[in-house]
């Protein structure tokens, strides 16, 4: 099977920038001159993405205006949430848009990878999730996992331990399937899905040392 889809997580509410995200979606943000979420959507479709979806939520007219604006490049769909319901609300919302597998992106943060090699990568026995991970010397800002082989056997929502970690660089490959966990909103991917996931061995890891950085504090928005 090949996957096309990917869909970027932007609605969040993006609290730990204060003013900054006062008027403006986290994902909006300019990173040198452009909007952050510009890299993001270049990158997927320079790897061969074109079905893309931005999962959006608090100022979602912003993003809206954000694709009509852009010139170039892939066609952007937005599905937009009756209310703020969480990553996995998010993902619900957008149920008739997805496809049977497609990739995730949290749109506040990058990791350079290799995004067809986790799109086309199989992995041993039945699974839900895959998730592509990395290990960090300063792991306390980061949701944290624990690998047997490349099963997920522990998933640690923040805050996870300080130190060396394996953490959860936010990027996902998907089964639409995963929807059927969601048993009301507000629910949270991290949080609430990947959990159960791990619980029912269906959660795996795929391991990269590749750049990442996440713009979620005014001090990693700079340094981006």
């Amino acid at each position: 099977m090949t996957i096309t889809q990917c869909a970027i997580l932007v609605g969040g509410l993006g609290t730990r920038l204060g003013e900054l995200t006062a008027t403006k979606p986290k994902p909006l943000l300019h990173v040198g001159s452009r909007p952050f979420l510009d890299y993001l959507v270049d990158e997927v479709a320079r790897q061969g993405f074109d079905d893309i979806i931005c999962l959006a939520g608090y100022r979602a007219d912003e993003v809206r205006e954000w694709s009509e604006r852009r010139t170039s490049g892939p066609k952007i769909k937005i599905s937009v949430e009756p209310k703020l319901s969480g990553t996995a609300g998010a993902l619900l919302a957008a149920r008739d848009l997805l496809q049977d597998e497609f990739l995730l992106l949290n749109g506040d943060s990058t990791f350079d990878i290799n995004l067809v090699d986790l799109a086309a990568w199989q992995p041993s026995g039945a699974w839900q999730g895959i998730l592509a991970i990395r290990a960090m010397a300063d792991a306390g800002r980061y949701a944290s996992v624990e690998l047997r082989g490349d099963t997920i056997t522990e998933f640690s929502e923040r805050p996870a331990v300080d130190g060396m970690a394996i953490i959860n660089a936010g990027i996902y490959r998907l089964k639409r399937d995963i929807l059927n966990l969601i048993k009301s909103t507000p629910c949270s991917i991290e949080r609430d899905i990947f959990p159960l996931l791990t619980a029912q061995g269906l959660l795996r890891g795929r391991l990269y040392d590749r750049f990442f950085i996440d713009i979620g504090i005014p001090s990693d928005l700079e340094r981006a």
